[in-house]
């Protein structure tokens, strides 16, 4: 049985090998505080750290790499959004028809993250695929004022602001 003094001794001993992890990004914390409009790619919100935060982030385009063949709007990167923006600010939300989102909740679970979210830019396919979920549609209905439907893969899509 160890006593009192003999863990002292040990954890006091133990302090000098004890690893305090940095939170890098916090340096940057007040870098980016005038940008309102970002664009990022699928491969930033995949990375297990994030050096920069964007807290007045009013509109969000979320691309995917160019030699991604439709590539899923997973979980994990839907939760990095909120490392990297405040989600309180994000009013536009713009994502790429390159996408495959798996199922109309991963999309309302997503839209449902950012409650100032007004106006969302989405491909017709997504919105023809998920047009069966009355959870989607009324919440669609209710928070989104402007719904930017594309039909096809826009080049201009990439650029806008």
């Amino acid at each position: 049985m160890i006593d009192a003094n003999q863990w002292k001794d040990l954890i006091t001993s133990s302090l000098s090998h004890l690893n305090i992890p940095q939170r890098y990004w916090n340096q940057f914390i007040n870098t980016f505080e005038n940008v309102t409009n970002l664009t990022l790619y699928h491969a930033t919100l995949k990375e297990k750290t994030y050096q920069y935060y964007f807290s007045n982030v009013a509109s969000l385009t979320i691309l995917p790499p160019d030699d991604a063949h439709r590539p899923a709007l997973e979980t994990r990167a839907r939760k990095s959004l909120r490392n990297i923006t405040n989600p309180s600010n994000l009013k536009y939300l713009g994502i790429s028809s390159k996408f495959r989102i798996k199922d109309s909740s991963a999309l309302l679970y997503m839209l449902q993250e950012f409650p100032q979210l007004t106006s969302l830019m989405i491909s017709i396919r997504a919105l023809e695929q998920f047009g069966y979920d009355t959870d989607l549609c009324e919440y669609l209905n209710k928070t989104i004022k402007t719904l930017d439907i594309y039909k096809y893969h826009s080049s201009s899509f990439k650029y806008h602001y």
